[in-house]
């Protein structure tokens, strides 16, 4: 077993990924992780990837320990990285997931707030500055028919089969449905 620090560097923009891998084999094609560098390998491809392996470690622990060294408030903080978070933990398990659904602070809430403008300015949204027409709008607020829905319904369920037990809930449902409408109306 291989313990391994590598950095990863994006041949297209000069951005570098600096991670930690453990494996049986040096060769398997293993790039990185982390969402940046994701995103950034998608965009590019593999081929616009180069890694190299910047040290050996004898256990998990000392990899740990050697990525948390690299991979610090410093590193993550320059604009040439794709590392979004402090090295040592791996990822996912204490950046984002372990935040989510905690009450966030009113200065948190703010920073969020800004970034989301500025992502909406910078990425556009479809239908910004822009209005429906008049005649959009009244189709909009027009209800739609028993019909047209009954229809829509239909041809989403088109073609495929239902299970037996699902077939008698349903016969079930529209007898308990007859019988109201026979009780009602005796």
């Amino acid at each position: 077993m291989y313990f391994i620090i590598y950095e990863t560097t994006c041949l297209v923009n000069g951005k570098i990924y600096v991670g930690k891998h453990k494996t049986d084999d040096l060769d398997d094609g293993y790039m990185g992780s982390g969402t940046a560098f994701k995103n950034a390998f998608k965009k590019y491809g593999r081929k616009a990837f180069s890694r190299k392996i910047l040290m050996f470690c004898s256990s998990e622990e000392e990899m740990n320990a050697a990525e948390l060294e690299i991979v610090n408030e410093e590193f993550i903080a320059r604009s040439d990285t794709y590392n979004i978070q402090v090295g040592g933990s791996g990822g996912g398990g204490d950046y984002g997931l372990s935040l989510k659904g905690k009450p966030k602070s009113e200065e948190t809430r703010r920073k969020m707030s800004i970034s989301a403008k500025l992502r909406v300015q910078r990425d556009g949204i479809p239908f910004h500055g822009r209005t429906h027409s008049v005649e959009t709008r009244l189709k909009m607020r027009k209800p739609k028919t028993m019909t047209e829905t009954l229809i829509r319904s239909k041809s989403s369920r088109k073609g495929k089969k239902m299970s037996d037990e699902t077939r008698a809930k349903m016969a079930a449902s529209a007898k308990r449905s007859w019988d109201a409408r026979k009780a009602v109306s005796a």
